[in-house]
């Protein structure tokens, strides 16, 4: 007897994601612990949670060669994968953030030029 895809584990496995693993990613990256160490050793046990629950499950899962369950499964595979390669990037982030300065600074008065990197790229007249 063919065994059907298991839709229902892959869509547990997807909700269990979303509702308690996803709010702690995004936590992490608007907001990472500012001591490096600390900001290391809690992206290594998120990573690591992620893949005991989430991308070992899926593996797990029997899709019975229907290529519409294996589509399903990889890109639920991709959109964690997505989640982590954005932690990953908060994890390489310095404390200061050029981007959120800029955004909140001041505006610049008539007299103020804007700072220009050294090597910034000048257009030619």
């Amino acid at each position: 007897m063919k065994h059907l895809p298991n839709y229902a584990k892959m869509n547990s496995i997807a909700a269990q994601f979303d509702a308690q693993l996803r709010p702690l990613f995004q936590q992490y990256i608007e907001s990472p612990p500012s001591d490096p160490k600390q900001r290391k050793d809690a992206y290594r046990k998120l990573s690591e949670r992620v893949m005991q629950q989430v991308i070992l499950k899926l593996d797990e899962v029997e899709t019975a060669g229907e290529e519409g369950a294996r589509s399903f499964r990889r890109q639920l595979i991709r959109d964690v994968q997505g989640a982590l390669r954005k932690m990953a990037h908060s994890l390489s982030r310095t404390s200061f953030n050029a981007v959120t300065y800029v955004r909140n600074r001041p505006p610049l008065s008539e007299h103020e030029v804007p700072f220009r990197p050294p090597n910034f790229p000048r257009k030619h007249a």
